[in-house]
């Protein structure tokens, strides 16, 4: 937005505005949506990427680097300016692997293996423009993999999917503020399943 005013000596003023798109690269990058949230770690996952132009048509690029990231969250416990303690979580990302992706146009792929379970991301970046895409997803696993805490009284439930069909699987990632033993159970009318992990 580009913003001007203009004050006359007794202090009486007139402002103008005016929006314009101002676009900070010269081609924009993309990740398709993965179509679910949840991985298998030690399986690889496809990424699909493509450069487009200003316009939206598919666009040249130079050589792009894809980095798979592990999210480690770190949560502490913070005063706040009115003396009120809160957490906060804070994303210490460990690279995992990185790729270079040689220069092309349009659409292409790149495949990374998680290898163990948790929060992963997944950046595609031009080092030459800056212009950069991420995907975010999770692999499942039993085990305790730190998450973003900002309710430590809360399990998070995250799905793989948005929705089912009749006879599908579901992933289910329980998200527990603290490590320790869960009850997990599967229930119609009556209790179907019941474990203890």
């Amino acid at each position: 937005m580009i913003y001007g005013r203009v004050s006359e000596n007794g202090g009486r003023g007139v402002t103008a505005q005016k929006r314009v798109i101002v676009h900070p690269y010269s081609y924009y990058l993309g990740i398709k949506d993965l179509g679910r949230n949840g991985f298998d770690y030690g399986k690889p996952v496809k990424f699909d990427f493509v450069a487009v132009s200003r316009d939206g048509t598919p666009a040249a690029y130079d050589e792009l680097q894809a980095k798979l990231y592990k999210n480690q969250w770190r949560t502490v416990v913070r005063r706040t300016p009115s003396g009120e303690y809160r957490y906060q979580s804070i994303n210490d990302p460990k690279l995992i692997q990185s790729i270079k992706i040689p220069s092309g146009s349009g659409s292409q792929a790149v495949e990374f293996t998680p290898p163990t379970y948790g929060s992963y991301t997944m950046k595609i970046e031009s080092p030459a423009t800056g212009a950069a895409a991420r995907a975010k997803f999770y692999c499942g696993g039993w085990g305790y993999s730190p998450w973003a805490l900002e309710n430590p009284a809360r399990i998070e439930l995250a799905l793989d999917k948005e929705q089912y069909g009749a006879g599908d699987v579901a992933v289910v990632q329980l998200r527990a503020p603290f490590p320790g033993r869960v009850i997990v159970s599967i229930e119609g009318e009556d209790v179907l399943e019941s474990r203890v992990h």
